[in-house]
């Protein structure tokens, strides 16, 4: 039996997430999961623009297939969405 089942991180960072160093810079990849880490996870993060003006909030939206479907999980963003 896993710790917990479902996970919902928010993140909020105004940081640059680059690393920069004489004659290199490199960035984060977002690699496509294979498989759910958990039953469901909620994952949500702050934008902002070059300014710093917040430009909403963005996520997705991990599940295991085995307990959810795919329209399943578009009516949970979708409620997710009108909070």
């Amino acid at each position: 039996h896993p710790l917990f089942q479902v996970m919902m991180p928010f993140n909020s960072n105004l940081a640059d997430t680059a690393v920069r160093l004489p004659g290199l810079t490199a960035e984060p990849l977002a690699e496509p999961l294979e498989v759910a880490k958990f039953d469901l996870s909620v994952n949500l993060r702050e934008e902002f623009g070059p300014d710093g003006e917040p430009l909403g909030v963005r996520g997705n939206i991990d599940y295991s297939t085995d307990l959810f479907d795919h329209a399943t999980a578009v009516a949970l963003a979708e409620r997710l969405h009108r909070v």
